[in-house]
């Protein structure tokens, strides 16, 4: 039974030789750190009695455990010296997505490489014409690589995959390879998009670099059209200490407008400050649902005040313009935005 099939019974009933063979596995695994020898010996001998049984004993265990633990290290081993889980997580009818997510952060202990081998294999199946890749196998690819790579090894795929026909997935890709490496004329090409999910992820794959040359370009980005990107841009700075962007944030969150303060409320969160405590604490009793939601989850990604750092701003940060009566919105959240980002909402107003 190859891996694939293994992976489709997940779902179905199984007897319980099954459930003895993902027993012993489990607790040979727990016992892996601890007794290393009898540990191995009885995961090998589970996989000589019990091939197929152990194979998806393994599968379910791995696909289940977040943490990577030396066991689950040495079975994920044993499974890719098969070479059969390249194909599984790419299959959309195979797994899951977040079941899929699980087993390749595992997978990736044992196998350094496995962000190249999904896109490599992502673009074989193609006969190596990006253009020919389903989007939604695209997106499955990169989903998987955001999550267990820094994608410093990837330039090379995520260039070829800036020709898809997606435009969804070119944005990812803008993301991740903001993520490999910093190279800004290619940065200030995508900015210039007509694309505005493009334009965000561009600016996201910003985040935590904090020269001089990049903070221009996100002061910039602040008053692009895109409010996600905008957005994406405030958040940034105010992470950096820019009291302009602080305040641009705190004006947002005082909208009369509920998408307007959803955002701020979302910004707040993302910058971490605890000074937006007080500010939050009111937006989570917005009238406006999404508002209160958006707040509760924000209040909860605050840094404590002892953790705040005393921002250093140089004057150049002084740059971004004032806000605006606040009851002027800002332009709506692009209709292509995440679900989650259209909730940005909160109000900052003192009462």
């Amino acid at each position: 039974m190859d891996l694939k099939a293994i992976i489709e019974l997940l779902g179905k009933e199984h007897g319980a030789a099954d459930e003895i063979t993902g027993a012993f596995l489990e607790d040979a695994v727990a016992s892996f750190s601890e007794k290393p020898a009898a540990a191995t010996n009885a995961i090998r001998q589970l996989q000589a009695s019990d091939p197929s049984g152990f194979a998806l004993s393994a599968v379910r265990l791995l696909a289940a455990k977040t943490e990577k633990s030396p066991g689950l290290q040495y079975v994920a081993g044993l499974l890719f010296a098969g070479n059969l889980l390249i194909d599984p997580l790419l299959d959309e009818d195979a797994l899951p997505l977040d079941a899929a997510i699980s087993l390749a952060r595992n997978l990736a202990a044992a196998e350094p490489i496995l962000d190249g081998r999904l896109l490599h294999k992502l673009l074989a199946n193609a006969g190596g014409e990006v253009r020919g890749v389903k989007t939604s196998a695209a997106l499955r690819a990169l989903r998987l690589v955001e999550a267990i790579s820094d994608c410093s090894r990837l330039s090379s795929y995520l260039i070829q995959m800036l020709r898809h026909p997606s435009a969804e997935v070119r944005s990812k890709v803008a993301l991740l390879l903001g993520r490999a490496n910093l190279n800004l004329p290619r940065v200030k090409k995508f900015l210039g998009s007509e694309d505005p999910r493009l334009r965000a992820n561009t600016v996201e794959s910003l985040w935590g670099n904090q020269s001089a040359t990049v903070r221009e370009v996100l002061r910039d980005a602040v008053n692009d059209s895109s409010a996600r990107a905008s957005m994406n841009a405030l958040a940034e700075l105010c992470r950096q200490g820019d009291q302009g962007a602080f305040e641009r944030i705190g004006h947002s969150a005082a909208s009369h407008d509920p998408v307007e303060r959803s955002r701020g409320a979302w910004a707040m969160g993302e910058c971490g400050n605890p000074e937006f405590g007080p500010a939050l604490d009111k937006l989570s009793t917005d009238p406006d649902t999404h508002v209160r939601e958006m707040a509760q989850k924000s209040r909860l990604k605050l840094r404590k005040p002892e953790l705040q750092k005393v921002p250093v701003i140089d004057e150049e940060a002084r740059g971004i313009p004032a806000p605006g009566p606040a009851s002027a919105p800002v332009s709506a959240m692009d209709e292509s935005a995440p679900a989650q980002e259209k909730l940005l909402t909160p109000s900052v107003s003192s009462s």
